[in-house]
């Protein structure tokens, strides 16, 4: 397919954004679910720099920083037949679709370019601290009003002006809180359930009898896990030791001491020991960053809801081969619960401070 040229809506530099050549086909016939084609699609990282020149950024680097959704990775079965790729005109759909909802949820008019991007995070503390310089301002106001000699020659007048100030300082109070509460991470990566599944962005992560979720959907709800633990360890400063994450959107890797395991499908329950090894290394992941976040007094008594020890999380192993696909969801939706709370557990201030 060829590049689809887009310009950051901030200072007009050339994002070229097109479907991966060297993508895998999808693993059988038949079409990508409609549900797939409005949540994440594959992001080539721009061949311009934000001021017209080459990124200076090596492509494995891009490509750790998207948490984008690929089509379907290569069956490891019998070889299928090959399958129609995703239509042009479904990816634009999906893309206009993202970047609607984007600009519609920060207020910033999307696409924009890595330092475009930035600039509206600074732009955001700065008007954080305007409106804690405004507060302040607001509150030594009402009390200078308030500690007026009672002998005001015009006592209508002064009601008024200490009436004005204090909704000027409940609307600012009100402001500054919905900034402060402002998480980013919250909207993009949303976890919930769906009936017996987790859900992280509208994806369902796990299979059972009455429900077999689509491969293609279990494979990016789990590159959108894997993009976002590793970017709560990023901004925290926290550095995993029990493996290393690889978010390559619908093709996540786990990689240990042992080698490089992916955790996408489809797989078979006979055999499939690499996808229970990128599993069982996610989950130590978690486990790392959750005690990392309770050393760090990330909140009073921080703990995860759902223990993990070795491959369990709760009860339940989080091991697919030979598993009950019933058993298998649950843990995974118990593992969605505890990345939850990490994420919840994370102040943004930490990187703010670092940087």
């Amino acid at each position: 397919m060829e590049p689809t040229v887009f310009l950051c809506q901030q200072c007009k530099t050339r994002i070229l954004i097109s479907a991966s050549d060297a993508e895998p086909p999808l693993p059988g016939p038949g079409e990508v679910p409609s549900a797939l084609e409005e949540s994440f699609m594959q992001l080539e990282d721009t061949l311009y720099g934000p001021r017209g020149e080459s990124s200076p950024h090596p492509p494995a680097r891009r490509m750790e920083e998207s948490f984008v959704v690929l089509p379907s990775g290569t069956a490891r079965g019998p070889p299928a037949p090959p399958a129609p790729r995703v239509p042009f005109h479904a990816t634009l759909r999906a893309l206009t679709n993202v970047l609607e909802a984007a600009s519609a949820a920060t207020g910033v008019d999307h696409p924009v370019c890595t330092d475009c991007a930035a600039d509206v995070h600074r732009e955001l503390d700065a008007q954080t601290a305007d409106l804690q310089a405004d507060l302040a301002a607001l509150e030594v106001a009402l009390g200078r009003l308030e500690g007026a000699p009672p002998d005001t020659p015009d006592p209508a007048a002064q009601d008024a002006e200490l009436a004005a100030a204090g909704r000027a300082v409940e609307e600012g109070s009100a402001a500054l809180g919905t900034l402060r509460r402002a998480n980013v991470l919250n909207d993009a990566f949303r976890i919930w359930f769906s009936g017996p599944f987790g859900t992280i962005g509208g994806l369902r992560l796990g299979r059972t009898p009455a429900c077999p979720v689509p491969w293609e959907e279990v494979n990016a709800a789990w590159g959108a896990a894997v993009a976002l633990l590793s970017i709560l360890a990023r901004l925290a400063g926290a550095q995993l030791s029990a493996a290393r994450l690889l978010p390559m959107g619908s093709y996540p890797r786990v990689a240990d001491a042992r080698g490089t395991h992916e955790l996408y499908g489809p797989v078979s329950k006979l055999l499939c020991p690499s996808y229970d090894k990128a599993q069982v290394g996610f989950l130590a992941c978690l486990k790392e960053y959750a005690e990392w976040l309770a050393a760090r007094g990330a909140s009073p008594g921080f703990s995860l809801p759902w223990a993990i020890e070795g491959d369990r999380v709760g009860s339940q192993s989080i091991r697919y081969m030979l598993a009950k696909d019933k058993n298998w969801t649950k843990a995974l939706k118990y593992m969605l619960v505890d990345l939850k709370f990490c994420l919840k557990a994370t102040d943004p201030d930490w990187s703010r401070a670092r940087g």
